[in-house]
């Protein structure tokens, strides 16, 4: 598959599933996330990584805001990104309080508001990451918004683990990619760990 290929493809791939997880009801998107995120739960706590990235959910995402708070309460260190679209990169940032340090950034998205918050420099090792997507395979393969954020900061940032989140309606039979695409170790669902790589 060329280049042009595989961008068209993806493009119709984005389009396919962010529909389906529109068509949630907020009712099933609340109930699916609750699931996913004990699943979620259950992974980092077995993992113990004393470092965890993640991310602030949007629109019909996956809500991933207990997991948050449930990784603050085990007393890891939580970090969170903020884009520089100047730069194009994810800044990433140590969080405390969820409540009292994100402010709305980039689409409305919430944000770890740099006033309040200590950017991490590299200074430390990012054990455990969760990383948001479109899409997902069995083989670990994600599809991601298109921005290529979050590709370009794995790509320089070594973390321990990286999972992704989804719901059933998000994993597909084959996800195509480019050379620049990133896979994940793990996808989790409403139905547990789909494990792509060795655990």
């Amino acid at each position: 598959m060329g280049e042009d290929d595989a961008r068209d493809a993806k493009k119709r791939l984005r389009q396919l599933v962010r529909a389906r997880r529109d068509a949630l009801s907020d009712a099933e998107r609340a109930d699916l996330s609750a699931r996913v995120c004990t699943h979620l739960l259950s992974a980092v706590l077995h993992d113990a990584p004393r470092v965890v990235l993640s991310y602030v959910s949007f629109g019909s995402e996956l809500d991933v805001r207990a997991f948050n708070e449930a990784v603050l309460a085990a007393s890891r260190a939580l970090l969170l990104p903020r884009i520089d679209r100047d730069a194009g990169v994810l800044e990433l940032y140590r969080v405390t309080d969820l409540s009292g340090q994100l402010t709305p950034g980039v689409w409305g998205i919430g944000e770890p508001d740099p006033g309040l918050c200590v950017r991490w420099q590299g200074d430390y090792p990012i054990d455990w990451a969760l990383v948001p997507g479109v899409a997902f395979d069995r083989c670990g393969r994600r599809l991601g918004y298109g921005a290529g954020f979050y590709d370009r900061m794995l790509a320089r940032v070594s973390v321990g683990r990286t999972v992704s989140g989804a719901f059933g309606v998000q994993v597909l039979d084959v996800v195509p990619t480019e050379p620049h695409d990133l896979g994940m170790d793990a996808v989790i669902t409403e139905d547990g760990p789909i494990w792509t790589r060795s655990t």
